[in-house]
């Protein structure tokens, strides 16, 4: 399938690399990194976190410890520990990786968005829906000013955003931000991309909790 095929082209993407640039090049790191992804993909997590820890060792051997480069391995590693239930290690990489990310950009950038997203996400795993809230929501106020209130990643904040709300029961605003993801994902992409069958039905369900209530 796809990703076998993927996996065939990156093994060699790495294999050139590894003979082009040796062992400890930022290129081999980059190819391992992306290997690892596709793995992750394939659901091969211990072969994903092999490939994720040799990018990050050459990323610190070679690069500055505040690299963002560095902090984009550690969140790859945290994305890594959440989907295996390690969601400790998930925090402590998130939040290393937030530090960099920090000291790195003073100010707005995509990957710290994400990592906002993503401790976002680890709070309400962990039910601390008030700080899921703060983080999702500096998330979304950042990937507004970074790409606009029409892109895909901002409706998916919004949709974040809107899943806090309705586990805190508070069905009225988790509608208003399904409403806004919805609008966002139906503009943009086709009718049945994922996101837009999965904020949609995430709006009915807010209608259906409210329509009770009433």
């Amino acid at each position: 399938g796809e990703l076998q095929e993927a996996e065939r082209v990156h093994r060699q993407a790495l294999q050139y690399r590894l003979d082009e640039f040796g062992e400890n090049s930022l290129q081999v790191a980059s190819s391992r990194n992306t290997l690892a992804l596709v793995l992750q993909n394939a659901e091969r997590y211990e072969e994903a976190e092999v490939l994720l820890d040799q990018a990050l060792r050459t990323r610190r051997r070679v690069l500055p410890a505040e690299s963002p480069e560095i902090a984009v391995s550690l969140s790859n590693l945290g994305w890594l520990a959440l989907q295996r239930d390690d969601l400790d290690t998930a925090r402590k990489l998130f939040e290393e990786a937030l530090v960099i990310q920090e000291s790195a950009w003073e100010g707005d950038h995509p990957d710290l968005a994400t990592t906002l997203n993503n401790l976002g996400y680890l709070d309400q795993i962990q039910e601390d829906l008030e700080s899921a809230l703060d983080r999702h929501q500096a998330a979304l106020a950042m990937r507004m000013r970074v790409f606009g209130e029409d892109h895909p990643h901002t409706a998916s904040s919004f949709n974040n955003l809107g899943l806090v709300y309705y586990e805190r029961a508070d069905y009225a605003q988790a509608q208003k931000q399904f409403e806004h993801a919805t609008q966002i994902a139906r503009a943009r992409l086709s009718a049945e991309h994922p996101l837009v069958v999965q904020f949609e039905s995430n709006l009915e369900s807010a209608r259906e909790e409210l329509a009770a209530d009433g």
